[in-house]
């Protein structure tokens, strides 16, 4: 039996091998049904041994940028701590994350692309209501450092 190959893949799904390409190198640019949807054909093609790709957690962190040294700590932890869990994808990104309209827009960016999200930021309409779509759409939210009020989060960890 001949080992599949991304054009089998992207065949039996009805994508293109490059959307193939994308969701086995993990890279955005996919909805979770296309996702889904070329992650089982693969495994039914025996392209991918198990679902471990599927089942990887998608945390994202949001931090503000700056020379702020407990967040540049806590930036590097966020780091260490991630690489070190297994079946979890971590991305800590540093933003502007004191502009509003500039986290607002990375927010509502990141839907469909991660599972739990952790962030610092300003409690501000415009955030808010970005959370709120986030949490709407399945993110879990957690805030860190500074709380957002009214908002559909699951946690808040504090200092």
């Amino acid at each position: 039996m001949m080992r599949a190959t991304l054009a089998d893949i992207a065949r039996q799904a009805g994508v293109s091998s490059a959307t193939v390409d994308r969701v086995l190198n993990d890279r955005p640019g996919v909805r979770e049904h296309t996702r889904a949807l070329v992650l089982g054909v693969a495994q039914q093609l025996g392209y991918v041994a198990d679902q471990s790709l599927a089942a990887a957690v998608r945390l994202h962190f949001l931090l503000p940028e700056g020379t702020n040294r407990f967040i540049a700590n806590l930036h590097d932890q966020l780091d260490r701590q991630g690489a070190a869990l297994e079946g979890v994808r971590t991305v800590v990104e540093s933003i502007e994350g004191f502009d509003p309209p500039v986290l607002a827009e990375r927010l509502r960016s990141l839907k469909g692309q991660v599972d739990g999200l952790g962030l610092v930021a300003l409690d501000h309409p415009v955030v808010r209501e970005a959370v709120r779509d986030l949490a709407q759409s399945g993110v879990k939210i957690v805030t860190l450092v500074s709380d957002i009020q009214n908002v559909p989060r699951i946690a808040y960890v504090g200092v």
